[in-house]
């Protein structure tokens, strides 16, 4: 942050015009312990959208709503490595050995490069 308050400073003093600051939109990540409810035991989140009740991975009861939601996130993961750090999908006992084909095609149908 230091580096960047100077760098603006000289940006000033050399004349250039900055403007007005703009705010970052706030970024939520879900909790991804065990503290709260989570989304395949909600059945009022499940009504809503069934794709919560479709678990993906089985060792960490990750749910295809969850997948969706972090594809979809103002900061999408881009490969398999930064689905499992938001969801934590195929990071359970079996290692994706069961759900690493389906994890994989969410992530390519929507886009995603791995």
């Amino acid at each position: 942050m230091a580096i960047a308050e100077h760098v603006r400073e000289l940006l000033t003093s050399s004349g250039l015009e900055l403007g007005q600051q703009s705010d970052l939109p706030a970024i939520h990540l879900p909790a991804l312990g065990e503290s709260g409810i989570r989304p395949y035991l909600n059945d009022a989140l499940i009504s809503d959208t069934p794709s919560y009740g479709e678990i993906v991975c089985h060792c960490e009861r990750v749910t295809r709503g969850e997948i969706d939601a972090a594809m979809i996130s103002p900061i999408p993961p881009r490969d398999q490595a930064a689905l499992a750090r938001r969801t934590r999908a195929t990071l359970g006992r079996c290692q994706g050995f069961y759900c690493h084909a389906e994890v994989r095609a969410l992530l390519e149908n929507a886009g995603g490069a791995l």
